[in-house]
């Protein structure tokens, strides 16, 4: 779709095809932002595509799960109070490095079709080329995903994924042949575009309670997280081609330091202060010690 817009309307209105492609891309993603607000539904118990009793039973089972009770459920903190619980805590800062790592990487994804090209793919066939690349990502994130959630883990699949993206990134600023190159492009993308949903998942598994901060934590870490792409735009210059030894030496450490936080993770968490920062989350933990005969 990219190839077809960049060169179907190049030059239209006096537009640049590659300016074209990110007009196209920005105004699907707002047009797609407000409809989802109203299409989806912000918990089980406000689905209105359930029945009473299923969004009952499926707000019973998400308690069950984080091991809390209703009465706990029934205190909620206010925007300002779940921003200050989540940057007072170290988890959350924990998985934005991590995830600004995955993002840093995938900043490559805006430069392919002209390390493609350097390669030596012409201008409409470096587009074309970055097919198989997006599809073995969304192999390994189908793949991947559904094994992390088979087998209840986020830490070692983590883990696989960053230390297969720094392979990736140290044989393609070293090798010098064409195919092999590209099997490693394959490879890195397979990675990162995998590692991210693992990622917030991991986030939403970690902070899981109260729901409020559970929410705020995923999105700072996503919208923070996607800061990375901005200085992650500098490891790519066109005087580094075709090897760009800066960008893959810079991913292979960044990918190999995640490998290690991920691997650290439990350590670290242990480090922790067990007692909540904040007052009102304090406040909100305190009623898990009311007891309760039932969950609901």
């Amino acid at each position: 779709m990219a190839g077809a817009i960049v060169t179907g309307l190049d030059g239209a209105r006096g537009i640049p095809g590659w300016r074209w492609l990110f007009i196209v891309e920005g105004v699907l993603t707002v047009v797609c932002g407000f409809a989802l607000y109203f299409l989806l539904p912000d918990y089980p118990l406000t689905a209105h595509f359930l029945t009473p009793a299923q969004r009952q039973l499926a707000h019973i089972r998400i308690l069950a799960d984080r091991h809390v009770t209703v009465t706990s459920t029934s205190r909620r903190m206010t925007s300002w109070q779940a921003f200050k619980a989540v940057v007072t805590d170290g988890k959350s800062w924990f998985f934005l490095v991590s995830y600004s790592i995955i993002i840093l990487g995938m900043s490559i994804s805006y430069f392919v079709p002209t390390i493609l090209k350097s390669m030596g793919y012409t201008k409409v066939t470096a587009q074309w080329m970055t097919v198989p690349i997006w599809i073995t990502g969304t192999v390994f994130q189908l793949g991947l995903s559904w094994t992390s959630d088979t087998l209840q883990d986020r830490r070692w699949h983590t883990v696989g994924l960053f230390c297969l993206g720094a392979f990736a990134c140290i044989v393609s600023a070293f090798v010098k042949a064409v195919v092999a190159k590209y099997i490693m492009m394959c490879l890195l993308v397979a990675g990162l575009y995998t590692g991210l949903p693992l990622m917030l998942n991991w986030t939403s598994e970690s902070i899981p309670f109260p729901d409020q901060k559970r929410s705020v934590a995923i999105a700072f870490v996503n919208s923070f997280g996607h800061l990375a792409i901005i200085y992650g735009s500098y490891l790519w210059p066109s005087v580094n081609e075709p090897q760009h030894l800066i960008g893959f030496a810079t991913l292979t450490a960044t990918c190999g330091f995640g490998a290690v936080l991920a691997i650290a993770a439990p350590y670290l968490f242990k480090l922790l202060p067990k007692e909540p920062a904040t007052k009102a989350e304090r406040e909100i933990w305190a009623l898990q010690t009311i007891p309760e005969g039932e969950m609901a």
